[in-house]
């Protein structure tokens, strides 16, 4: 799976140099729009131009508290204030737009390398991912929070993607054959995942008179 960067930035010519080296570009033009790619799509990095606005410096700050997201400062700035405030709000790394390409990709990489998850520990799908060995679950990068029979019901969809499994099925799986509740139990569950990772449904999906699966994307 190709890493992704959101380039946020009026100029996005440093996008088609990235694409060449493998990477996926999502560009925004400004600080709202860059806040909904987050919440849309899973983000690897972070590559950003400041013009010291306040909105930038509230866009730094906010991804710093809900993300675990690299954030990489790439500006025509060369001031050590500029730069050290930069540091003060915890960005990664700052980096001159003269500098040359191949300096970029490997400050690139080494803020990739730095913030990688365990290996296999990660699973994506669509934008939300799983962490098993944390047993949290991330919308973009954002952590939410799940009930420990939530987060059960969601790891055995996502390891059993586009498998179909009935309620009883999925009641002696995640809560065990001597649990004696009823199967809209599942439902209950299933829609309070809903609405906190995948309101539309586009995701889990409900099969009239089988049960629910999780569809790969």
């Amino acid at each position: 799976m190709k890493q992704s960067i959101l380039i946020i930035d009026t100029d996005t010519s440093v996008s088609c140099e990235l694409e060449r080296e493998g990477y996926l570009t999502i560009e925004a033009n400004n600080c709202k729009d860059a806040l909904q790619v987050l919440i849309d799509h899973h983000i690897d990095l972070i590559l950003l131009e400041t013009n010291s606005q306040c909105e930038e410096w509230e866009l730094i700050q906010n991804i710093i508290i809900d993300y675990t997201i690299p954030i990489l400062i790439h500006t025509t700035k060369s001031c050590n204030e500029h730069k050290l405030r930069c540091f003060t709000y915890g960005v990664d790394d700052y980096i001159h737009k003269s500098t040359d390409k191949w300096e970029l990709l490997a400050r690139i990489r080494v803020a990739l390398k730095t913030h990688r998850p365990t290996a296999v520990s990660l699973i994506r799908v669509g934008p939300f991912a799983i962490d098993k060995n944390s047993r949290d679950v991330y919308l973009g990068r954002k952590k939410q929070s799940f009930s420990r029979r939530e987060y059960d019901l969601i790891e055995h969809l996502v390891l059993n993607q586009n498998i179909v499994f009935s309620r009883e099925t999925l009641l002696d799986s995640i809560w065990g054959y001597d649990y004696l509740g009823e199967t809209r139990t599942v439902d209950t569950h299933i829609k309070k995942i809903r609405d906190k990772i995948d309101p539309s449904s586009q995701y889990i999906k409900t099969i009239w008179g089988k049960g629910y699966k999780l569809e790969s994307v």
